[in-house]
């Protein structure tokens, strides 16, 4: 089960969001692995500034931060924490629109729980390949449905 807080709900159409939804599952179930539970829920900036410091002694804002609650291998439960105030000034400043840097700040955290990682330059080369897939692919599926 997927589940997104309402101010994201509120971002992006139903379609969109059964889309992403979809994406999500096939790219778990490529990678081996299920979704038991997986619940994005947002934060503002002070909010995930705190989080982010207590979990990782990060002492800044993030757009995203997720947590696998579980320890099974195959089984995913985890919550992750968004901040759409971060997102919507990455956007700006990458001069893109905000429902696609919304979109790849889902699934980054996705890439996150199937253990990709983004700490080197080779590492975000990669990260950033495979979310920009993902966003192409929900945006041409999007538009054939409309």
């Amino acid at each position: 089960m997927i589940l997104f807080c309402k101010d994201i709900e509120n971002e992006l159409s139903e379609k969109e969001i059964k889309k992403i939804k979809n994406y999500i599952k096939e790219t778990f179930r490529k990678e081996k692995k299920k979704i038991k539970e997986l619940k994005y829920h947002c934060l503002k900036e002070r909010e995930i500034k705190i989080i982010n410091y207590e979990l990782l002694k990060h002492n800044y804002v993030t757009d995203i931060i997720t947590i696998k609650l579980n320890n099974e291998d195959n089984i995913v439960e985890a919550e992750a924490y968004i901040c759409l105030e971060k997102i919507k000034k990455n956007a700006k400043n990458e001069n893109i629109e905000f429902k696609n840097e919304l979109k790849r700040i889902i699934f980054h955290g996705c890439l996150h729980l199937l253990g990709y990682d983004d700490k080197e330059t080779e590492e975000i080369k990669i990260m950033r390949k495979r979310e920009d897939e993902l966003i192409k692919n929900v945006s041409r599926e999007t538009k054939v449905l409309k």
